[in-house]
Order: structure tokens, then C-alpha cells, then sequence
């Protein structure tokens, strides 16, 4: 009833005396209690993991393992989700610290096309040449909606301070690139 606690509420994920009366008076079953205090402890979980993630700006490493997964072991293994062809993107950018222009990313076709083939080995080459295809054309504007969404996924799982060092950057003209530091990029596929 009171808004102002909803916040610090969930924050500590505690259920007050006069709500746990109301279900024991309720007769309420302990599994659905028992998952709704479970809700309410991942809740608390995410939003301290915000509230630390505004606290520290300081870039971590980025993994990508033997699944295939993007991960940031210092921030309890945060994954970032891409689809395939987004996720062949940003590896690429990952490989490439100084960057590439969008003009030349024509000639890594097949780098990236390598990168398609291990992430979704079981594409055909057709499906494979068209999705990469499409993201090298300079006349499509598959590589902008890639870089945007890749770029709204991080801003919005990291937070702007942080996904700073993550996201795709650059201007047209110029190489565009993802500002973490090399020695904190491990790829191990």
C-alpha cells in the first residue's frame, strides 16, 4: 500500500510480518510462496547488480567461450544475447581493436564468414554468403541495424556509463570499433 518501500522492498526482498500473516491466515500453498520469495530475490539480485554497475565504470573482460556465449565474468557472468549474424559482428570487432571502415569491411567477408560458419555450423553455404553478404553490401543497410541493435542490447543490459566500452562506435568515413581494451578481450572459439 505504502509506494515509497515497493523500491526498498525489493531491494531487500523481505516480507513484512503483517503480509506473511495474511498468508499463513490465507492458507496460501508454501510453493507458490516459496517461488514468489524466489521472484523477489532475483529482482533484488538485479537491481543491486545495477545500482554496482553505476558504481563501477571501469571496463572488465569480455569472454567469449566454447559455447559460443559473450560473457563478463566480473559482473556474475553477464551474458550478452546477440542472434547469430549480429553476434559474427561483434566478434569481428571484438578481433579487430583498431577498427575497420565500412568501406572495407567488404574485405572481410570471409573472416566473417568463418566466424557465421563456427557460431551456426550447421548453415548452409547459400544461407551463410547471403546473411554476410547483406551485412558487407554498402548499398544495404543491414551493417547499421546490426550495430544498432548490438549497440541498444548493451546499453540496455550494461548501462550507458558502462556500455561505452562495449558498444560498436565510429562515424562514417572513419573505422568503427569497440573501445575495450585488447587485453581484456578473450575469444576462445
Amino acid at each position: 500500500q505504502d509506494k515509497e518501500e515497493v523500491i526498498l522492498k525489493l531491494q531487500t526482498a523481505n516480507i513484512c510480518q503483517a503480509c506473511i500473516g495474511k498468508i499463513q491466515e490465507e492458507k496460501i500453498d508454501s510453493k507458490l510462496v516459496n517461488q514468489v520469495s524466489a521472484i523477489f530475490e532475483g529482482i533484488r539480485n538485479e537491481l543491486l547488480f545495477r545500482q554496482n554497475l553505476r558504481l563501477q565504470v571501469q571496463p572488465a573482460e569480455l569472454t567469449l567461450n566454447k559455447k559460443h556465449q559473450l560473457l563478463i565474468p566480473d559482473f556474475d557472468n553477464i551474458e550478452i544475447r546477440l542472434s547469430p549474424v549480429f553476434k559474427t559482428l561483434y566478434i569481428f570487432f571484438l578481433s579487430k581493436p583498431n577498427g575497420v571502415r565500412f568501406t572495407e569491411l567488404c574485405d572481410f567477408k570471409n573472416d566473417l564468414l568463418e566466424i557465421y560458419s563456427k557460431l551456426r555450423p550447421g548453415a548452409s553455404k547459400e544461407d551463410a554468403d547471403n546473411r554476410i553478404g547483406k551485412l558487407v553490401d554498402q548499398r544495404e543497410n543491414d551493417f547499421s541495424i546490426a550495430k544498432s541493435r548490438i549497440n541498444g542490447t548493451i546499453s540496455e543490459l550494461l548501462g550507458e556509463d558502462l556500455a561505452a566500452f562495449y558498444r560498436i562506435e565510429g562515424e562514417p568515413g572513419n573505422p568503427f570499433k569497440i573501445n575495450l581494451p585488447s587485453q581484456l578481450v578473450d575469444i576462445r572459439y
